[in-house]
């Protein structure tokens, strides 16, 4: 397997993107996950069963148990809990921590409090919860402030005109998105062409 650490530097970080830019924003409480989550299924995939939803979702709940992680998909039809809301506050808060030199730690948190713990991340208790554990400062004053929102709504804007639509999503060079989990050889061979040719003529 190549390395590109002597001929590149890589670096890695968040982007902001929104699915569902309509869920509720600014310190809100969220909604119902479970029912919201029934009724995108309904227009999502209205032609699967119950049965393959909940297929669905254990494959998930599968795969994150493969990497390690927790994916609290709960009861016997292995349903989300809790409440969510627009995720626009904690997109910014990454932009905070990266300020700061806490990216990694950042999103560490957030994700669990969305994925293990089921918190709402419209909630800013949930958010400042999650700054305090990832030792992110200056929280109360970012999340009264438009701190980050020109640009995040730039980059979401710039990820839907290259054709993003779906997560996850790995995007090289800030325009070369790879849609889904790619396998490593997919990486190297993006990577190898940007190094040779200072370009990406295929995925």
């Amino acid at each position: 397997m190549p390395h590109f650490k002597d001929v590149a530097t890589i670096n890695i970080h968040f982007q902001p993107f929104q699915l569902y830019p309509d869920l509720p924003t600014g310190n809100h409480e969220g909604i119902d996950k479970q029912g919201w989550r029934e009724d995108m299924a309904s227009w999502k995939w209205p032609d699967k069963t119950a049965d393959e939803l909940q297929a669905r979702r254990q494959a998930l709940k599968d795969a994150w148990e493969k990497e390690g992680l927790e994916l609290n998909f709960s009861g016997p039809t292995l349903q989300p809990q809790g409440k969510v809301g627009n995720s626009m506050d904690a997109q910014r808060l990454i932009m905070l921590a990266r300020d700061q030199g806490r990216e990694d730690a950042m999103i560490e948190a957030i994700y669990t409090a969305n994925h293990v713990q089921n918190q709402c991340l419209s909630d800013w208790s949930v958010l400042t919860a999650a700054a305090a554990q990832a030792g992110v400062t200056g929280v109360d004053d970012m999340l009264r402030s438009d701190y980050g929102k020109a640009e995040h709504a730039a980059m979401v804007k710039h990820y839907r005109d290259i054709g993003i639509n779906a997560v996850p999503v790995i995007v090289i060079d800030n325009k070369y998105p790879i849609f889904g989990c790619p396998e490593t050889e997919t990486i190297v061979e993006v990577f190898t062409q940007l190094v040779q040719t200072g370009t990406v003529s295929k995925i």
